[in-house]
């Protein structure tokens, strides 16, 4: 029974949910402004990012078998932590400083990624079972490395902007981008809650999870498609 809750909320309606809102970032028109540049860049690394999700749900569906392997979904529950963790860092960071994404940051993120991608999948497919939990706990610890490294990062561009705001404006401009601060520990919450759910898996903790992760996702992705709106106005 758990199961089927699990594939209607997760599955069925959180992959539904994604494409719909990847697809929405990537074509949704915004209007012609040089300033706003980084954040069409940033939108489509978004509509990646969602549309990643969307195909990580279809996968998991698909790989399934009978005897439901625990490993490689905890495989991909920590794969979409990680990926999405960093995405959204180098996103939130760009919407308070639009001249933070480059060319070349894209290619580290990117390579970053396919890089996590492969040695995930090299470890479920190549190594021997008795192997898995010391290479997995490897990656894990890289994992925990990667959430303090960006958290760091994030936090030196928020206290950048919050610094330019209250010197160079008399007003409470910063408070219109405070739901950025809000989001950014929402995901690092929820990369954390990806990490916890790999190392316990249980059937209600992955329901759980799922639940919070589209509730977050649809949220978000409605403050982001305003976005343009709030930085005219800043």
């Amino acid at each position: 029974m758990i199961e089927e809750f699990y594939n209607i909320i997760s599955i069925y309606f959180g992959g539904s949910v994604f494409f719909t809102f990847g697809v929405s970032l990537l074509f949704l028109s915004v209007s012609e402004c040089s300033q706003l540049r980084n954040y069409l860049t940033a939108r489509r690394i978004m509509a990646a990012a969602y549309l990643f999700l969307a195909a990580s749900n279809v996968a998991e569906y698909f790989s399934r078998s009978p005897d439901d392997n625990i490993q490689l979904t905890q495989i991909i529950t920590l794969l979409i932590g990680c990926s999405q963790s960093f995405l959204f860092t180098y996103v939130f960071i760009t919407l308070i400083n639009p001249r933070f994404l480059s060319g070349k940051k894209i290619t580290w993120i990117v390579s970053l990624f396919l890089l996590l991608v492969a040695a995930l999948f090299v470890i479920y497919a190549l190594c021997p079972p008795e192997w898995f939990k010391a290479l997995f706990a490897v990656y894990i610890l890289i994992y925990v490395y990667l959430i303090i490294r960006i958290s760091l990062m994030f936090m030196a561009h928020y206290r950048r902007y919050i610094f330019r705001m209250d010197n160079f404006y008399s007003g409470d401009e910063a408070r219109h981008l405070n739901w950025v601060r809000v989001s950014f520990f929402a995901a690092l919450a929820i990369g954390v809650m990806a990490l916890l759910n790999a190392m316990f898996m249980t059937a209600w903790g992955a329901l759980l999870f799922s639940v919070i992760l589209i509730v977050f996702y649809i949220v978000f992705a409605i403050r982001f498609l305003n976005y343009p709106f709030v930085f005219h106005y800043i």
